[in-house]
């Protein structure tokens, strides 16, 4: 929701999310604001938020200055689940991407995937990030092993593992 870590969420007191609005078409800009937690009070309804050009005056004399504001609009009866979850249906294509370039590792180095060298060639092909190549390995069941003091993926399900 905020990152992958909840520490975001977890130490403060109160914490707000601003996502895209389920309903919303793409390129209409708008959101949601969702009062994610509080220890402090009652959890606020989810609001409406509509992002808008804007122009201001330089307040050094200069040329007016291009910027957006956010417009915090009407209440809504949105959850953190509905503004948050991620949609049902194909995956993002950078996890896709992800899979896809594990399974060509796996065809070039067989049951064991050098760690290091396989980083190195997904920072090279800058299809997304290590996290998201984490996230692949990980629902492709590969696991982190050292053998002979350097460290591989592999699958324990394959024969000699």
């Amino acid at each position: 929701m905020v990152t992958s870590s909840s520490a975001f969420t977890e130490v403060p007191r109160a914490a707000l999310g601003l996502g895209k609005e389920p309903d919303s078409a793409d390129g209409e800009g708008r959101l949601a604001l969702v009062h994610l937690k509080s220890n402090l009070g009652r959890t606020q309804k989810t609001r409406l938020v509509q992002i808008e050009q804007t122009c201001i005056d330089d307040p050094d004399g200069g040329d007016p200055i291009d910027t957006a504001r956010a417009v915090i609009g009407e209440e809504c009866d949105l959850t953190q689940d509905q503004v948050f979850r991620q949609k049902q249906g194909r995956p993002p294509q950078a996890f896709t991407d992800a899979a896809e370039f594990l399974a060509e590792m796996r065809r070039r180095h067989g049951a064991r995937l050098p760690v290091h060298e396989v980083q190195e060639a997904w920072r090279e092909s800058g299809l997304g990030s290590e996290t998201t190549l984490r996230r692949a390995r990980t629902d492709s069941g590969l696991k982190p092993m050292s053998i002979g003091g350097v460290w591989y993926w592999v699958n324990p399900d394959d024969a000699g593992f």
